[in-house]
This record gives C-alpha cells, sequence and structure tokens, in this order.
C-alpha cells in the first residue's frame, strides 16, 4: 500500500493509503513475538498525523456558497492567482469586505502610510504615484 500510495497525486488517496499501510504494520509488529511495541507507537502517531490532515483535505473539499457580489469578487481577483473558494471565503471572514466609493481627484492612500486593509479596483481606473512620479 505505502508503495502504491507514493504513486497517487492526488494527496487525500495518499494519506488514506498510508493510514492503511500503517494499520497493517501495527497488526504485524502486533503479532510478533515479542510484540514490537515501538513500531506499534510510531504507527498509532502517523495514522494520527494522517489523520488530521485527511480531516483537513476534505473540509477544503467542501462546496461554499458565495454571495452573487462576492462571487463576482472571487471571479475577477482570487480565482486566477490559484484562490480556492474555501481560501476565499475564510479570507471574507477574517477582513470582511466594504464598499469604498471615491471621487475623481480624491486620494487613497498616501505613499508612507500604514495601511491595514487590502484594497481591490472594482471599476474605473487609478494612478499610482511613487516618489513624485506617476
Amino acid at each position: 500500500l505505502a508503495v502504491c500510495a507514493m504513486g497517487s497525486s492526488d494527496m487525500l488517496h495518499l494519506r488514506t493509503c498510508l493510514v492503511f499501510s500503517n494499520v497493517f504494520n501495527i497488526g504485524y509488529s502486533l503479532m510478533q513475538q515479542p510484540p514490537l511495541l515501538t513500531p506499534v507507537a510510531w504507527g498509532c502517531f502517523f495514522i494520527a498525523g494522517h489523520s488530521v490532515q485527511i480531516f483537513r483535505l476534505l473540509r477544503a473539499r467542501q462546496s461554499v456558497e458565495l454571495s452573487p457580489e462576492h462571487l463576482e469578487l472571487f471571479d475577477k481577483a482570487f480565482k486566477a492567482w490559484g484562490f480556492s473558494a474555501q481560501q476565499f471565503l475564510q479570507l471574507l471572514e477574517a477582513a470582511p469586505p466594504s464598499e469604498l466609493i471615491m471621487d475623481k481627484d480624491e486620494t487613497l492612500v498616501h505613499q508612507g502610510d500604514s495601511v491595514g486593509k487590502i484594497y481591490y479596483l472594482l471599476e474605473g481606473r487609478l494612478a499610482v504615484e511613487r516618489d513624485g512620479v506617476l
């Protein structure tokens, strides 16, 4: 099973095979005379670690419901950069978005200011000036 797992490119399949491989290894170690308790302990440790990662992989594969506004933002700004919908949802929970409407000549941020937000331009134009150069 361990050799089969190494040929897999799917992490969920790989970790599942490794859990079963460790289960069989524990059974083998317990049948020896005397039972080999150190490999059993390591097997339990690896099973626990792989099980946690399997849980995380399954949780990441759950479908996510996004509002139409959030779906538009995800499609325009985050999907192309490799974000999953689950990661995008976590970002939204950590830093809830807000809409900012600005006038034509209004300044968003001055150079050197500390910025505690992420800004994304959905429509319109924005000029960036650095050290007085546009």
